[in-house]
């Protein structure tokens, strides 16, 4: 369902809409600060470039802060469904956003015995090198192991 939903985004204006929007209810909620697991492999996957993608984000980001003062930034949300080498890709593109927007790097979408997080060890240690942090969906399936 999310893959489904999340082939509607196709443009910047797109990106930056939906972020906006979320800001702007974290806003009424009284929240300061957000950050924001941004699902590049699905919408690299439905063919959506890069930097359609981080600059739309970064326009809805930047929009809120101007608008109600709500800080963000953005966790890369990888897919623990494919290759570590897909995700080493991603992490590469995101460089340049490093210390900028993007923060962290966390694991994401279905736990299962295919899905073993230990096959992101070197995107993990190549995170730590560049100085994000880490995090992971883990034990909502598979347990603590996970």
């Amino acid at each position: 369902l999310y893959t489904l939903c999340g082939g509607v985004l196709r443009t910047e204006q797109d990106f930056e809409e939906l972020v906006y929007d979320y800001l702007s209810d974290a806003h009424k909620q009284n929240i300061a600060h957000a950050e924001i697991a941004v699902g590049y492999p699905t919408h690299l996957d439905n063919g959506v470039p890069f930097h359609t993608i981080q600059n739309g984000v970064e326009k809805g980001m930047n929009r809120a802060k101007a608008k109600f003062g709500i800080t963000s930034s953005i966790i890369i949300d990888i897919n623990r469904g494919h290759p570590e080498a897909e995700a080493e890709k991603i992490l590469d593109l995101c460089k340049p956003y490093i210390g900028k927007s993007i923060v962290a790097i966390g694991l994401a979408f279905a736990e299962n015995e295919q899905n073993n997080p230990g096959k992101f060890k070197t995107v993990y240690e190549k995170a730590s090198q560049l100085g994000l942090r880490k995090t992971a969906h883990a034990g909502e399936a598979m347990g603590a192991s996970y």
